[in-house]
């Protein structure tokens, strides 16, 4: 018990050492009117000696720094629009987010409201004329009327909902979602897009567009992999114009990306689990002696990078895996020699991961506080950072 009490503290005493004070005022609450016109801080490692240098340039900058043969990986998963809004028989709206589909039609959900949920008790959707479900209708209104009938019932766990009169093709006599692809298809007509809590506003049309990154196509995620949402498709020509390669690997990111850090992740020296796949034609090149850097395109990409490699004893094998891997100081991150990455949230294992990454918490604050007083714009919607080591 003793034991345990100090394994708790030490935890939270290894949280606060990873705080800093950001003002709210540089949370971007929207993304930049053009992607690749977002801010860019580069900082550039020299090992002969020691230092390191930091500019200040625009993200449409990239390819200036990119090298011919180098290898860029991100992750081309794309948002699902999760999250509805779901009405109890008191007239009351519970925010619902669906994050993983079980078996017999049931769903882990994040549920957002103040009242207790009973057994049994049925939701209904709530606004079917929100202004997502606008910009997809064709003027039928079925998929209109659809939505209001559908109803969902809670079966008396705290994060489960199992999904009920679900026909999600017009005629279809069937209950319920048969396979992922119609939850995903009733999801894209009804749902609103998950951005984060932090931003403290609702969903609205632009983050269609913006909360997904432009190469999306791979696996379903309920969050953005948001160094990627810097790239437009006249960046990626230039890049490729350098001579520089750019591959894909998908990584389902999932709600434990936001979660706060508990002590048992700690204590197992261990992060939620996430599922990646890892192509053939990727792990040739990565496993090929070239002349070029790997760079990898967010903490997402990495974190499946650096499992792999471990995994399979330092090379990179195709296929599908998962990993639970908690990267933080003083682990020693081998497997890029480049990281795009945004700015993180306070006492987050992302904001370990990049301490990890750099090889020291105290120079990641420095970094972070020199952005600040840079006025960067901070986390999904804000600039990004290019560490070259």
């Amino acid at each position: 018990m003793i034991e345990d009490e100090k394994k708790h503290k030490a935890s939270i005493e290894t949280l606060k050492a990873y705080n800093y004070q950001l003002p709210e005022s540089l949370i971007a609450s929207y993304p930049h009117t053009e992607r690749s016109k977002s801010r860019l801080l580069v900082y550039q490692m020299n090992k002969a000696t020691g230092k390191a240098m930091i500019l200040n340039k625009q993200f449409c900058d990239l390819p200036y720094f990119l090298k011919e043969n180098d290898l860029l990986i991100y992750n081309d998963t794309r948002v699902s629009w999760r999250r509805l809004q779901l009405q109890r028989a008191n007239k009351k709206i519970l925010s619902v987010l669906f994050l993983k589909e079980l078996e017999d039609n049931r769903w882990v959900c994040l549920l957002r409201g103040k009242a207790k949920l009973k057994k049994g008790e049925v939701l209904s959707y709530a606004d079917a004329n929100q202004a997502n479900t606008r910009q997809n209708n064709d003027g039928n209104d079925d998929r209109m009327q659809l939505a209001k009938k559908i109803e969902f019932i809670f079966d008396g766990s705290h994060s489960i909902i199992e999904s009920l009169l679900v026909p999600v093709q017009r005629n279809s006599t069937k209950a319920g979602w048969l396979k992922e692809s119609d939850a995903e298809d009733y999801f894209f007509n009804f749902g609103e897009t998950p951005i984060p809590q932090y931003l403290k506003r609702p969903s609205e049309l632009i983050d269609r567009e913006r909360y997904q990154t432009i190469y999306a196509k791979g696996k379903w995620s309920v969050a953005a992999p948001t160094a990627g949402l810097h790239f437009s498709l006249d960046l990626l020509d230039a890049i490729k114009k350098k001579g520089s390669n750019i591959e894909a690997l998908n990584l389902e990111i999932g709600y434990g990306t936001f979660a706060p850090l508990k002590k048992e992740n700690f204590s197992e020296n261990k992060l939620h689990r996430e599922d990646y796949y890892l192509s053939h034609q990727l792990a040739q090149l990565l496993n090929q002696n070239i002349k070029g850097r790997k760079i990898a395109v967010g903490t997402s990409t990495l974190r499946a990078l650096e499992t792999n490699f471990r995994k399979n004893k330092k090379i990179f094998k195709s296929g599908k895996d998962s990993t639970r891997l908690f990267l933080k100081p003083p682990e020693n991150i081998i497997t890029t020699d480049g990281l795009i990455t945004n700015f993180h949230l306070p006492e987050s294992s992302l904001l370990m991961l990049i301490s990890s990454y750099i090889g020291s918490r105290e120079e990641t604050l420095r970094i972070y506080d020199y952005a600040i007083k840079e006025k960067y714009r901070f986390f999904s919607y804000g600039d990004a950072m290019l560490i070259l080591r």
